[in-house]
């Protein structure tokens, strides 16, 4: 059984920094791209926590962070 069926998806609005927690307080641990598709895995106050399923332009850095927070107002969220 897929843990991810009936998970909201979405896709990113412009370039947003992904955060290990919601909030802007610790530094990002990578980057969502413009028009990259997203899994929303939870949603706290104005925060959603997102896996990225496909990146909008070619991922900078191998090191960056696939799954985390980002400021839900940055995501366009489509209903599953």
């Amino acid at each position: 059984q897929n843990p991810f069926a009936g998970k909201p998806e979405g896709v990113a609005l412009l370039d947003i920094n992904l955060r290990p927690t919601p909030g802007v307080e610790n530094a990002p641990v990578g980057l969502v791209p413009k028009n990259s598709r997203v899994r929303v895995l939870n949603i706290k106050d104005n925060w959603a926590e997102i896996d990225i399923i496909e990146f909008g332009r070619p991922k900078e850095n191998p090191e960056h962070a696939e799954r985390g927070w980002v400021n839900r107002r940055y995501i366009e969220i489509k209903e599953p």
